[in-house]
């Protein structure tokens, strides 16, 4: 069983929070409560447990209970569900031992490379709201976890950084991009999936873009492609052909090559070029960096572009035509550089 409340607004625009009580296989109770947005980021530590099962007549409970009564309510169903943990999460929890903690580009926060709503979307939506050390993980790690400690599933959850901002407004809040992560692990899709949690000043806002996105955290291909192809190119003036960048990548066939700057460009299949030609004698060297992505994971090398200098043709500078007076041998100078 666990808890949590969401965060809606009425259609007369109060606010109000839907508490919710779920066991594995009925909702038990459902209530709603005006004015209680603070409330929500007190309470929503969504807590399970095996041993107690909250009853309530839904029918029969007054609609307009007082924000007093629904505090002690939930301080009561969270102290019962934090004391009855079972002996085996205890275990984990305690017994687990410490390991190091890489970077990571999906949301397995616990390393047993399964994307589950009970453990990864609750350590994810715990640390959103402030919660850390043993209250993060009590109840939340999966029995076959490969990081079953606090401080480890911390460093995790703080790798990810701004991609756990799923609707793209610049931050991550746990009664926007949370709820979206906790729903997408539970199933939900189209409308569904995002339906009052995307925040108003989103620039990734309908649920097409946003399970796109969900699907990125939710993949296991969490190595970047190798780029092969060497930093340094060296290319003869008055040409516009660079060379071609490449990669490889164990998972992904597919890698598209991007480049920064306004000065050379790239195709996604990696054909590097200038985009305006170039000339020793005005500038012999150019830097970029070049970009490897495979759809979820990226790359990115530094360049150095040499420009060459070719012995090209002198050039006549001086005058097509002449005009001279007659009787006279002499014409002019021809004249030329290189």
């Amino acid at each position: 069983m666990f808890v949590f409340v969401l965060s809606r607004e009425l259609s007369r625009g109060k606010e109000y929070a839907e508490f919710f009580i779920f066991s594995p296989v009925r909702i038990i109770a459902k209530h709603r409560f005006l004015n209680v947005l603070k409330f929500c980021k007190f309470s929503l530590l969504l807590q399970r447990t095996n041993l107690v099962e909250f009853l309530m007549d839904r029918y029969k409970t007054k609609r307009h209970l007082q924000f007093s009564a629904l505090t002690s309510l939930c301080v009561i169903v969270l102290s019962v569900a934090n004391l009855s943990i079972s002996h085996a999460d205890e275990s984990n929890i305690l017994l687990g031992n410490s390991i190091a903690s890489p970077s990571i580009s999906n949301i397995d926060i616990d390393g047993n490379e399964k994307f589950d709503a009970l453990t990864d979307g609750l350590l994810l939506l715990r640390s959103m709201f402030g919660i850390s050390g043993e209250p993060l993980i009590a109840g939340a790690v999966a029995d076959d976890a490969v990081y079953n400690q606090a401080e480890d599933l911390e460093l995790r959850i703080a790798s990810l950084e701004n991609r756990l901002d799923v609707d793209n407004n610049g931050e991550v809040d746990a009664l926007t991009d949370g709820l979206i992560v906790l729903r997408y692990l539970f199933g939900l899709t189209d409308i569904a999936l995002v339906n009052g949690v995307v925040a108003t000043d989103a620039l990734r806002t309908s649920s097409t873009e946003i399970e796109s996105y969900m699907q990125t955290l939710t993949s296991l291909d969490s190595e970047p492609p190798v780029i092969t192809s060497s930093a340094n190119f060296s290319v003869p003036e008055n040409q516009t052909a660079i060379g071609a960048v490449t990669a490889i990548d164990d998972i992904s066939s597919s890698i598209i090559f991007s480049v920064s700057g306004s000065e050379l460009t790239i195709t996604e299949n990696g054909l590097l070029s200038f985009i305006d030609v170039p000339d020793y004698e005005t500038r012999t060297s150019y830097t970029a960096t070049v970009t490897a992505s495979d759809g979820t994971n990226m790359v990115t090398q530094d360049i150095t572009v040499i420009v060459l200098n070719i012995d090209e043709a002198p050039m006549i500078d001086s005058n097509s035509i002449f005009n001279v007076q007659e009787n006279q041998t002499s014409i002019g100078t021809v004249t030329a550089t290189d």
